[in-house]
């Protein structure tokens, strides 16, 4: 498999649309402006689920409340703006038509489980004409099959105030329903079945309305986008994504005309679809890291001419949106001047750092360093594949001359290699560097949070590791001894730490090659620069013992059923050699010591044999203070139970940490970002020295424009975005979005499966099509084969050639076969899928084969084109809804069965006595990847993720057969990226939109992708987002939610606080094993770390300041008060009779308070408080 066809995008395109067309077919049948004869297997009501007009379950009064929907901000405001209105009016007063009572609730009758009604909601002129086109169709059988009978007319209507009512037949009305409002018209369209009759069934039901001799009024989105100055700048960057109406009981669609931006044309849509448009990062010639390292020294002066290139376009583009800001309606002239002040901002920002690199020569040799560093990363990690000990290097055979690039890294030499900046990426570190080399004379910036906000996928990572790697460098050139942690770079998920190590340690390992083979004359001390994973027991053991006992057989746990290591590292970051296997020798016991494990590289020819400067148990991390400390938020906890993790982050005899990277920014938000909000206060305190605090960088593709985020967590600090968003979303001058025809977007799909009563049976309907329509027709035998016949008779033949081959699949093994020659046989048949082909061996048949045996020609370039659909991503917002889903594998194999015999009958093979020759989809792999899994067990899952889908064999052990199914919650949003993955099935809305956005965007990476979202018709916000389908995708980042942090809230601080206030009390010299209260040693320390707190309080939350305060003093009281105190407290084991903290939230029982082991092991408002006496 390892030589498959590479289709072209147009093919995978193909594909995409292929299951896009297939699934509309099945559940919403033929379109309904479209005449068509085709008939039906079954009845239509089993088949169908949603463009359906049921006959009313209730009958309902008050037929003008489907005006409900639309509403006026206020008269005023609407004769002031005649393009907005807003969505949710109680009543809207239009006339009642006294004759028609009868009639239902039209959006009652739409929200039904089984709809009787559908409609589309709009604005436009007074007098306005318009032309409204509706159709349905109605199914009666014949001759064992369901033929169609489709009904299409057009009705013409004034716009006035009023009510009108057409009978479409003796079931089926139109209702117009008109309000005038100033100047402006508010009306609805709906058809509703009026029947109660069960059989009274219509489908593929339809509506288009046109406006004759003007145009449609654009609408307020009634979603919300932000709030105050935030809500502003989205309403400025997006306001060219109109919209034009607002389905009900269907979503919407419209049609606008990309010149005149005037929409003259709005209609229904059950399945609607909407292709977001993809934003990319530009690419600018000559921003190359091998240039700019220079190593050779070739560019002299000319080193940085395309950096000066980049600084003076983007000042150019930002002189273009000044004269694009004159164009602007007044309402957007402040938001527009502040988003300029911005860019600005970041311009001179730019220019300072490359006028560093100009005019000071360690600055500049450092950061060639940091290129070169960079450069071997990316060639090293990307380029290079996984081998064994004594192979040499194994170039990927995609690059372009493999060979050289072999030469150059076994070597050492490094030569002609390539590797390139994207503008985003090296501006950010320009415009960072400044605040790295001269803290002081830059505090204001420094004392900024800088946030990355760029499209997932778009190298947020190298930003931030090129910065790292400046940082690093600079401390050691600066200080050669002044060793110790440098940066921090923390995560939210297992899963995410890491992927984000194997890129960290293959960066590491580049800077350590740089330090030791004084690269560049550079002086980088004596220590090493190395790397430590701090995930806590569940990544990786906390101790050498463990790690030894591990190494040595021990303890046989820390293996996985293959014999493998179960340590994360599984391969060396600088070669690529597998280190995992214990015959490999990667991990060993440390020469010349006793106790202690490291790991090396197990090839012998690999620069880190005797040692990788790489550190994954939690006392080696503690020993060694390595440069680049990677771990969990969760692990932070640590810091009010151990010493060596204050001492670790304090770094003793070195500077602490002077840079934070908190990736996915936008996790750390809700209870566990009100965690973090408040350990934070310790974290920043032990990094901060000499009057200089630490550099804090977050990253994220779900932003806000709100700084309240970083205020909360970072003790007031407000942030910058880069890059910059100005005047249009569509270009940030580092980004752009492109055209569909350009580069293809990811497509996003709705199901609103009411119908079927269930969230599982509406998944499993709309899964079914998903999963069947990779599949193919495959050839199956028509005669029997008996072992030396050199021919075989197959049906059907179209993807066998001959030349090419095809294997069979005994039960035991996989045999292959060449064919030779292909012969078609004359004969009488029913439909092309049932010809006969007669196969010519190149060899004789080794096997006996009986009839209908499945054959399986050699993947074509139209079966590799599906292979980024052949795996189904399943989303779920739970662990809860996963489980249920997960018990319903026979139910999906049931009903891809019933699919192939009647939906798609003959698709995958003839039907004799009613049974499927041939077979449809099976599901043999299905795989949970959630916070339940082990890392090893995560790790196999991402490999078996890269495994091409092609169509299975009848063995579920087909070592060639990827992942059918793969089951996820929020632990796939950050973390996966797996290129050939293309298609995700949303369990349902996901409760926030960054969310949504994250999760979605592991699917269309390297191919055009389609995210099918059903929705849950028992959540109200579910049918807004079906309803609002296109006014909700086309502008999806203008609604990402404000990020809610309150880490000095009741919760929080019963929760946390006296845990920080201790932490606090260690990092100004307490010791650990003396807890008891000590007058005179231990007053100052309390009123330091009491006043910190209260500092931070007034940055953040000053109207906490005065319950803040009064609990401090309650904590101080009750530890002085306590007496003597045995021992600290210990996070799990056996405690001390009497102890100052407790992991359990019971307070008493010898222990003086509760602290928690991790930010989200509990329930911030959950405490016991037992009587002890105090």
């Amino acid at each position: 498999m390892s030589n498959l066809p590479e289709p072209s995008t147009k093919d995978f395109l193909k594909a995409r649309e292929s299951l896009i067309t297939n699934f509309k077919r099945e559940l919403y049948g033929d379109d309904w402006e479209q005449d068509s004869t085709d008939s039906l297997n079954i009845d239509p009501k089993y088949q169908y689920i949603c463009g359906v007009l049921y006959p009313q379950e209730t009958f309902l009064e008050n037929e003008d409340a489907d005006l409900a929907e639309i509403q006026i901000e206020s008269e005023e405001d609407s004769e002031n703006d005649n393009s907005r209105i807003d969505h949710d009016f109680s009543e809207a007063g239009a006339d009642e038509d006294e004759e028609n009572t009868e009639s239902a609730n039209i959006i009652d009758l739409s929200s039904q489980r089984r709809p009787s009604a559908f409609g589309l909601n709009f604005l436009l002129n007074p007098e306005d004409e318009i032309r409204v086109s509706y159709g349905f169709s109605t199914y009666s059988k014949e001759e064992g099959v369901w033929k169609r009978t489709r009904t299409f007319d057009q009705k013409t209507f004034i716009m006035q105030n009023g009510s009108k009512k057409e009978k479409l037949n003796e079931d089926l009305f139109l209702s117009l329903k008109v309000f005038k409002s100033g100047n402006q018209i508010i009306a609805a369209v709906s058809i509703y079945n009026n029947s109660k009759d069960e059989t009274k069934i219509y489908y593929q039901a339809g509506l288009k309305i046109e406006n004759i001799n003007s145009h449609f009024l654009p609408i307020k989105n009634p979603l919300q986008s932000g709030y105050g100055e935030n809500a502003e700048a989205l309403d400025l960057l997006f306001r060219n994504k109109n919209s034009y109406s607002i389905g009900k009981g269907c979503a919407s669609d419209w049609v606008e005309d990309h010149e005149t931006k005037e929409c003259k044309m709005i209609y229904s849509s059950f399945i609607p679809t909407y292709e977001t448009k993809s934003i990319t990062p530009e690419d600018i010639e000559g921003l190359s890291m091998d240039r700019f390292s220079d190593i050779e020294d070739k560019y002299s002066s000319e080193r940085y001419l395309p950096l000066d290139d980049l600084v003076n376009d983007y000042e150019k583009w930002i002189k273009v949106q000044e004269e694009k800001k004159e164009t602007l309606e007044e309402k957007f002239e402040n938001v527009a001047s502040k988003n300029i002040e911005g860019a600005k901002k970041c311009l001179e920002r730019m220019k300072r750092g490359l006028g560093f690199l100009n005019e000071d020569e360690n600055i500049e040799k450092c950061f060639r360093a940091m290129n070169f560093a960079m450069l071997l990363q990316m060639n090293r990690l990307n380029k290079l594949e996984r081998k064994e000990k004594d192979e040499g290097l194994k170039v990927k055979s995609s690059e372009d001359d493999p060979e050289d690039l072999k030469e150059s890294l076994e070597s050492l030499s490094h030569k002609n290699l390539k590797g390139s900046w994207r503008p985003f990426q090296i501006a950010f570190i320009l415009s960072i560097l400044p605040e790295i080399v001269e803290p002081d004379k830059y505090k204001s910036f420094r004392e900024e949070v800088d946030l990355i906000w760029f499209p997932t996928g778009g190298g947020k990572t190298e930003a931030y590791l090129g910065l790292i790697a400046f940082s690093v460098l600079w401390r050691r050139f600066e200080k050669p001894k002044n060793a110790g942690v440098s940066a921090i770079m923390r995560y939210t998920l297992r899963l995410l730490t890491s992927d984000q190590f194997r890129r960290s340690a293959a960066l590491i390992c580049a800077l350590e090659f740089i330090r030791k083979e004084g690269i560049l004359d550079l002086e980088l001390g004596e220590d090493e620069i190395s790397l430590g994973l701090w995930v806590g027991a569940a990544g990786s053991p906390n101790t050498h013992k463990r790690a030894l006992d591990i190494i040595r057989g021990r303890d046989p746990t820390g293996k996985d059923r293959n014999g493998n290591y179960k340590f994360i590292l599984h391969q060396c970051p600088w070669c690529k050699s597998k280190i995992s296997n214990p015959l490999d020798y990667g991990y060993i016991p440390k020469p010349g010591t006793t106790g202690k494990a490291i790991i090396r590289c197990s090839d012998a020819n690999c620069f880190f044999h005797q040692k990788l400067p790489v550190y994954l148990w939690e006392e080696a991390i503690f020993e060694e203070k390595p440069s680049l400390l990677l771990g969990t938020v969760d692990n932070f906890a640590k810091l009010s139970w151990k010493e060596e993790a204050i001492n670790l982050i304090k770094n003793n005899d070195f500077d602490p940490p002077e840079l934070v990277i908190q990736d996915e920014l936008h996790l750390i938000s809700g209870p566990l970002g009100t965690m973090v909000g408040l350990f934070e206060n310790v974290l920043i305190k032990l990094m901060s020295f000499d009057k200089k605090t630490p550099k804090i960088i977050g990253a994220s593709a779900t932003l806000t424009f709100s700084d309240a985020q970083s205020k909360s967590l970072y003790r007031g600090r407000s942030s910058n975005i880069f890059p910059p968003q100005v005047i249009d979303w569509e270009d940030s001058f580092f980004a752009k979005e492109r055209e569909i025809d350009e580069e293809p977007g990811r497509m996003y799909m709705g199901f609103f499966g009411s119908a079927k009563g269930s969230m599982i049976e509406s998944s499993v309907t709309a899964a079914t099509p998903l999963l069947q329509s990779p599949q193919d027709f495959l050839p199956i035998t028509t005669n029997e084969v008996n072992r030396g016949d050199t021919s075989i008779f197959v049906s059907p033949g179209s993807s066998l050639k001959p030349g090419s081959s095809f294997t069979f699949y005994d039960g035991k093994e996989v045999l292959e076969f060449t064919i030779e020659d292909i012969k078609e046989i004359d004969q009488e048949i029913e439909t092309e899928e049932l010809k006969q082909f007669e196969i010519v061996l190149s060899e004789p048949f080794t096997k006996e084969l009986p009839v209908s045996a499945t054959l399986y020609p050699s993947p074509t370039k139209k079966e590799m084109s599906f292979d980024p659909y052949g795996t189904l991503v399943w989303y779920f917002n739970s662990k809860r809804e996963l489980a249920y889903m997960s018990n319903q594998v026979q139910a999906m194999e049931s009903a891809l069965r019933r699919n192939a015999k009647t939906i798609n009958k003959g698709k995958f093979g003839s039907i004799t006595d009613g049974k499927l020759v041939r077979f449809s989809r099976k599901i043999k792999k299905i795989r949970e990847l959630t916070g339940r899994r082990s890392q090893d067990e995560i790790e196999s899952i991402l490999d078996l993720l890269n495994v091409p889908w092609t169509q299975t064999f009848r063995s579920p052990t087909d070592p060639t057969k990827g992942i059918d199914i793969l089951m996820a919650t929020n632990m796939i949003s950050v973390g996966v990226d797996i290129p050939r993955l293309g298609l995700m099935l949303m369990h349902g809305q996901p409760k926030t939109t960054a969310e949504y956005i994250q999760a979605s965007s592991r699917v269309g990476r390297r191919h055009p992708g389609l995210v099918l979202a059903i929705y849950n018709h028992g959540k109200s916000k579910d049918r807004s987002v079906y309803e609002m389908f296109k006014n909700y995708h086309q502008s999806i980042y203008k609604y990402v939610e404000t990020v809610s942090v309150t880490p000095f809230s009741s919760g929080a601080r019963k929760k946390g606080l006296a845990a920080v206030f201790a932490s606090l009390v260690l990092s100004f010299g307490k010791n650990i094993n003396a807890p008891t209260f000590n007058q005179n040693e231990d007053e100052d320390r309390f009123l330091k770390s009491e006043e910190w707190i209260l500092d931070s309080v007034l940055k953040s939350d000053p109207e906490e300041y005065d319950s803040v305060k009064k609990e401090l003093e309650e904590i101080q009281e009750r530890w002085k008060r306590f007496g003597q105190i045995e021992e600290w407290g210990k996070m799990g084991g056996r405690q001390a009779d009497t102890r100052l903290f407790d992991p359990s939230s019971i307070i008493g029982d010898g222990a003086v308070f509760s602290a928690p082991t991790s930010m989200r092991n509990s329930d911030l408002d959950v405490e016991v408080n037992k009587n002890d006496g105090i």
